[in-house]
């Protein structure tokens, strides 16, 4: 069983264990199909942080953060969210979070869970080491010809590029979306293009080579 889990993130600042998730939002993917979404808003455990700048970027007011829902209420709705995929083993596969930069939000992910009284182990079973990073897949994209030099790799551009509609940038649940949409293109794109994409470039431990030989498989066998 594979279990992508797009996440994305707006936070009180660039530091995890300092600045604090404010709205959490993630598509879970499991064998292919999306099983369901999530978005909350969230309370900063730690207010007297708050980065003006980064309130500026996501637009979210400190009066509209004093009407969130307590952080560790957010996180327990978020666990019964995937609680009915959770690993039964550790031998089972764990949650792969895929994203833009996603090491970012797993960085306060990871922060909100230990904040919240779960040991870093427990964070581990759940989630791989491993992700799925839109932004190295498409500058393998740049690199190759298929997105122009000139461009930038950031989110709202890549969402241009590939005719992806966000209603509102630096919203967790919008920007997931348009992440997940991206995602599926560029799959798109290394089907249709095997003699200019290599996927053995790619470890074939790693989930995005796992991942596209799955595709393959289930193209196969639905011709």
């Amino acid at each position: 069983m594979s279990k992508h889990l797009f996440l994305d993130t707006e936070t009180t600042g660039l530091r995890p264990g300092l600045h604090d998730i404010i709205q959490l939002a993630a598509i879970l993917e499991v064998d292919g199909k999306v099983v369901g979404e999530f978005s909350e808003y969230l309370a900063p455990m730690n207010p007297a942080s708050i980065s003006s700048k980064a309130l500026e970027v996501n637009g979210i007011t400190k009066e509209q953060l004093e009407t969130f829902p307590p952080a560790k209420d957010i996180l327990n709705k978020f666990i019964k969210f995937l609680a009915p995929y959770v690993p039964k083993s550790s031998n089972d596969d764990r949650f792969i979070i895929a994203g833009q930069n996603p090491n970012f939000d797993k960085g306060f992910l990871e922060a909100l869970f230990t904040r919240n009284g779960y040991k870093i182990e427990g964070f581990n079973k759940l989630f791989s080491y491993q992700v799925i990073d839109l932004l190295s897949l498409n500058v393998l994209l740049r690199n190759k010809g298929y997105i122009p030099l000139d461009s930038n790799i950031k989110l709202a551009t890549m969402a241009d590029y590939y005719g992806v509609v966000v209603e509102k940038h630096h919203d967790a649940y919008e920007d997931v979306k348009a992440t997940y949409t991206i995602f599926k293109k560029i799959m798109d794109i290394f089907i249709k293009s095997p003699h200019e994409i290599n996927i053995d470039m790619f470890d074939k431990n790693s989930p995005i080579y796992l991942h596209f030989k799955k595709l393959k498989h289930y193209q196969a066998t639905s011709n």
